[in-house]
């Protein structure tokens, strides 16, 4: 519910890391204000003012919630979860143990083993100027999203709802980011090459919190 009256405010670009909080905030039905910023290959760090005040190296997302300022993304999700989602409409409860166990290590990989390995050979490949790139290494990092996307493949088998007993949940929306860079730059995800990981995506996008997170 962006432009609504809230303390908290969101600093946006697609398709950055940004997007997952903006997904989890349409998600929990939260009024937040949008703030919009150009997606750079080296981030906002010609931005003094929001180095300064929100992100030191100008990296998205930026995040403030009153005084609270938060920047890295899984620790946003995190914390909107925490203290807004009482009744766990977007996480495993915590009498839940296996449930809950399971969502908090997809939430982690999302970021831990999955982000660096589509990240890089997508910056290298298509956003970074030429003289930047680094083929080889951009090479390297795509066999491993290989080997992060058969295990997600594995996982998502008879899940297209969610990653956690079939149920949406934040780790799908920290995945879904990840697998958005896949899917539309290095054009990795196909029903042939990884089913699973392409019918979540698939149902995933149809959300309507997923447009706007991946549209604004």
């Amino acid at each position: 519910m962006a432009g609504e009256s809230s303390d908290i405010t969101l600093y946006h670009a697609v398709p950055t890391r940004s997007c997952r909080v903006l997904f989890l905030l349409e998600e929990l039905g939260l009024p937040y204000k949008l703030v919009k910023k150009e997606f750079k290959p080296f981030g906002l760090r010609d931005d003094v003012e929001y180095c300064a005040s929100i992100h030191p190296r100008g990296s998205l997302p930026g995040f403030k919630d009153g005084e609270t300022v938060i920047i890295e993304s899984i620790a946003i999700l995190q914390y909107l979860i925490e203290q807004y989602d009482p009744e766990h409409k977007m996480s495993p409860p915590l009498s839940d143990k296996p449930a809950r166990a399971a969502y908090l290590n997809w939430l982690t990989f999302a970021e831990a083993s999955y982000a660096s390995s589509v990240v890089f050979p997508v910056m290298h490949m298509f956003v970074l100027p030429e003289e930047a790139r680094n083929p080889t290494a951009a090479a390297s990092f795509k066999k491993s999203a290989e080997e992060n996307l058969k295990i997600l493949d594995k996982a998502l088998e008879g899940k297209p709802k969610g990653i956690v007993n079939n149920e949406f949940s934040a780790a799908d929306i920290a995945l879904y980011q990840t697998t958005y860079l896949a899917a539309e730059f290095l054009k990795m995800i196909t029903p042939e090459t990884y089913p699973n990981v392409a019918a979540w995506y698939a149902e995933t996008a149809k959300r309507p919190a997923a447009v706007k997170a991946y549209e604004a």
